[in-house]
C-alpha cells in the first residue's frame, strides 16, 4: 500500500503543479489585458494588443467538458476587440450540436472567458481542488486556412 500512497500523493503534486502554472498564465494575462483597456497612447495599445493577439494561435482547441465519446471542438480564427467597448474577444467556430458550423464570440477573461481556468475536483478526494484551461490547443490550422485567417484578420 505505501507504493501505491505515493503514487496517488505524486499524481496530486503533479497535477496541483499544472493547476498551478494554468492559473499563473491566466493571471499574466489579465495583467496585460489590463495594461491594454487602461492605455490611451495609440501606438502602445497596438504593440499590446498585438502580443495579446499572439498568444492566442488560430487552430482547434478543446473545450474542458470534452469526452472520448463526445468531443467538444472548436476552429479558433483569433482574437478581435469590440468595436464599441474594446472588449477582447475569441472568434470560432463550433463543431459539435447544438452550436455545429456556428460563429461564436468568448470573452478573452472573465466569467466564461476563453482563458479563465475551470475548477475541477478529483474523484478520490473531493477536497483535492485543481484548475484546467477552458480551452486545450490541439493543432494548428492547415496552411490554407491560415493564409484565409491573416487574410480576414489583418
Amino acid at each position: 500500500m505505501p507504493q501505491i500512497d505515493r503514487a496517488i500523493s505524486h499524481a496530486e503534486d503533479e497535477l496541483l503543479a499544472a493547476s498551478n502554472m494554468v492559473r499563473a498564465q491566466e493571471s499574466n494575462m489579465t495583467r496585460l489585458v489590463e495594461v491594454y483597456v487602461n492605455e490611451r497612447r495609440a501606438e502602445e495599445r497596438k504593440l499590446l494588443f498585438h502580443k495579446i493577439k499572439m498568444s492566442i494561435m488560430p487552430g482547434i482547441y478543446e473545450l474542458h467538458k470534452s469526452t472520448s465519446r463526445d468531443p467538444k471542438l472548436y476552429t479558433v480564427l483569433g482574437v478581435g476587440d469590440h468595436t464599441e467597448n474594446g472588449s477582447l474577444l475569441v472568434t470560432c467556430i463550433a463543431h459539435y450540436a447544438p452550436h455545429k458550423g456556428d460563429l461564436c464570440y468568448r470573452p478573452l477573461l472573465g466569467e466564461g472567458g476563453f482563458l479563465t481556468p475551470v475548477r475541477k475536483m478529483t474523484h478520490e478526494d473531493p477536497a483535492v481542488e485543481y484548475y484546467v484551461p477552458r480551452f486545450k490547443f490541439l493543432t494548428h490550422l492547415p496552411q490554407s486556412f491560415e493564409h484565409f485567417v491573416e487574410f480576414t484578420t489583418g
